[in-house]
Order: structure tokens, then C-alpha cells, then sequence
């Protein structure tokens, strides 16, 4: 049967349990440059190709002007849900509150979503079902990261991560003059990668590491990466026993939202009994934001 329940006791209670459902446990995210926008799509930066400057030839010589390249790159939204039907007002205030169970599920499936998200964009094309990397004037170009990028790829080589691998990595952002003073850089793992690379001597050789990056049993900082373990990262192409390893610095990256995770409590007229329901949605997008400072390392897997 239905129930007259005062629309601003719902209210209340609904941005009660919004409040609650900002504390994220995301991983991966919230280390890329972060943003906020509006619309389809919007463009997030402007890539200038490196250029010179140039002697001056002659006195008196004639200025020459030259074009500057550079690659504009886009950033597109996906909306998520999570609904629940809860049943009586009664059960809704335990059910939804902020501190229960089922907010925590919804929290804990946003942080999800937000990485996979995140991980996606770091190696995805875009396309209609992925919306990560597109670059253009009007954001219509995919943009293929083992074609565009393939020189920032570490091979998989017949092994797993190993400390060459990670050196390879920095050489190659060095390069690219990331500067690790300046800004954090981070290492993607699997439980698998974190545990074979513990196998390398070079890594729990005291000898070969003066910081002693594992002198608590934690791998956290090696070499000038900051380490997270994650199990959402992706197979190199689908391809079995071969891991993407992800090493990007924040500014690398960009994560926007649309919608932050939001939650709407309602009474749903149209089922039988007119339940209420508890219906969660967010929207988010990343993409790629300076290719420059990724890089893939390809690990083994047993």
C-alpha cells in the first residue's frame, strides 16, 4: 500500500546519503589531472609539436613565420546507473543509509567503474563503444595507441615486470623530459606483476638500493614510481598471459566528470505495492591527455 511520506523528509535524507556517497575508494582516477565539463564532448588540450627557434641569417633580414602543429585532444562522457528496490519507507531509511550496506556497494561500485574507466583510456582507441582517444578539430579521429605510440611500448620479452623493464620505462619518459622532481609518476601492477618482481635481486638487493624500497615488505616507491596494485588491468590486445602495465605521470592523464555519483530516492508508482527505490547514476569520461607521459610495459603472466 502506498504511504504519505513528507517530500522534504526525503529530501533531507537523500542529501544525507549523497554526502556519504562522495568518500571513494578509486585507486587510479584520482591520480589523473582532473576536470569538469559539460556537453557531449569537450576538448582538454591542445598538443604543440616541438619546434626551434632559428639563427638570424643577416642584418636587416626579413622575418619568416612558421606554423605551429599540434594535436587537439578530446575527452568524451559515459553515464552509469546502479537501481534498487527496497521496499517499504521503513526499510529504506535502514537500507539507504549513509553508512550502510548498500551505499557502500554503490560507492564501492563507482570507484570500480571510475578506474576501469581510467585504465581503459590509458591504451583504448576510440570508437563508439569505447569513447577514450580522439584527436581533431572537431574530436572525430581515432586515435590508435599502438600505431601512434608504438615507440612507448617496453616488449614483452618472455618475462614479467622485472627492474630492466622499469628502467627502460623511465628512460623512455626521461626522454620525453618528464621530470620526475616535479611531478608524481605512477606503476600499475597486478598482484602477479607485485609479486614477480620481488624475484628480481636487483630490486630486495640491498646492495643495488641504498632507499631500501622494500624495508617495511611494501613495495610503494622504487626508481621513481609510485606503485598501486590493481586487478582491473587489461590483457595486452586479449591476448592471454600478456599484461599491460600501465606508467603514466598525473599530468599525462585526464579524468573528467559530468555528474558527480549522485542518488535519487523515490516511491515507484508504476510496480505493484509502489515500492520504494533507491536509483544511483554518474558520469565520467578520460582520455589521454600528453601521450608523451605514458608509457605500456608488456609483462608475461604464468
Amino acid at each position: 500500500m502506498s504511504q504519505t511520506i513528507d517530500p522534504l523528509v526525503v529530501r533531507q535524507y537523500t542529501d544525507a546519503v549523497n554526502a556519504g556517497l562522495q568518500q571513494f575508494d578509486v585507486k587510479i582516477a584520482n591520480k589523473f589531472h582532473q576536470g569538469t565539463y559539460s556537453g557531449e564532448k569537450a576538448a582538454i588540450s591542445d598538443t604543440l609539436d616541438a619546434s626551434e627557434m632559428k639563427p638570424v641569417s643577416s642584418q636587416l633580414a626579413k622575418i619568416t613565420y612558421d606554423d605551429q602543429a599540434y594535436t587537439r585532444r578530446w575527452i568524451l562522457p559515459q553515464i552509469f546507473t546502479k537501481s534498487y528496490v527496497v521496499g517499504s519507507f521503513e526499510k529504506l531509511l535502514a537500507a539507504a543509509n549513509p553508512e550502510s550496506e548498500l551505499v557502500k556497494n554503490i560507492r564501492a561500485a563507482a570507484a570500480r567503474q571510475m578506474d576501469l574507466i581510467a585504465i581503459n583510456a590509458m591504451f583504448g582507441t576510440g570508437s563508439s563503444v569505447d569513447p577514450w582517444n580522439y584527436t581533431g578539430i572537431h574530436g572525430t579521429t581515432n586515435e590508435i595507441w599502438d600505431t601512434t605510440h608504438s615507440g612507448k611500448i617496453v616488449p614483452v620479452g618472455a618475462t614479467s615486470l622485472t627492474t630492466a623493464k622499469l628502467k627502460t620505462a623511465k628512460k623512455l619518459l626521461l626522454q620525453q623530459e618528464v621530470d620526475f622532481d616535479m611531478e608524481e609518476v605512477f606503476c600499475v601492477v597486478t598482484p602477479q606483476q607485485w609479486a614477480d618482481i620481488f624475484d628480481d635481486e636487483k630490486l630486495i638487493n640491498f646492495n643495488y638500493n641504498d632507499g631500501r624500497p622494500l624495508m617495511d615488505g611494501v613495495l610503494r616507491r622504487y626508481m621513481g614510481f609510485n606503485f598501486i596494485i590493481s586487478n582491473k588491468l587489461l590483457l595486452r590486445n586479449g591476448v592471454s598471459k600478456n599484461r599491460s602495465i600501465p606508467v603514466f605521470s598525473a599530468s599525462g592523464m585526464e579524468f573528467g566528470t559530468w555528474g558527480a555519483l549522485n542518488l535519487n530516492i523515490y516511491q515507484d508508482m508504476t510496480i505493484e505495492g509502489q515500492p520504494w527505490a533507491v536509483h544511483a547514476y554518474g558520469s565520467w569520461g578520460s582520455a589521454r591527455r600528453e601521450p608523451k607521459k605514458l608509457i605500456e610495459i608488456t609483462c608475461l603472466e604464468p
